[in-house]
């Protein structure tokens, strides 16, 4: 927390990279523990990407720019910015769950 307020100054640059803190703090917390806090951190990052991929998708943004701090060659990436997930959110979008 203190290299990111330290890198990033100002309110708006803070905005801006305010993933890349939330990526770091699930990527540090999941290397740190174990059991089910462990699986836990992972289920809700998991879950966080794919909102934010349906999030990108109604709102007509680019996937790749609001998932830019992920790893991108993790497996659930690689399938939420291929073509292999469309399907669902498309019928997620249409579904307005």
């Amino acid at each position: 927390m203190i290299k990111y307020l330290d890198r990033y100054e100002s309110k708006e640059e803070r905005l801006l990279h305010f993933p890349e803190l939330i990526a770091a703090f699930y990527r540090e917390e999941v290397e740190g523990n174990k059991g089910f806090l462990k699986s836990y951190l992972e289920f809700e990052r998991n879950l966080r990407l794919v909102l934010t991929a349906y999030r990108s998708k109604q709102l007509g943004r680019d996937m790749s720019k609001e998932l830019q701090f992920e790893n991108p060659d993790e497996d659930l990436l690689v399938q939420l910015l291929s073509q292999k997930i469309q399907k669902l959110l498309n019928f997620l979008q249409n579904s307005r769950i």
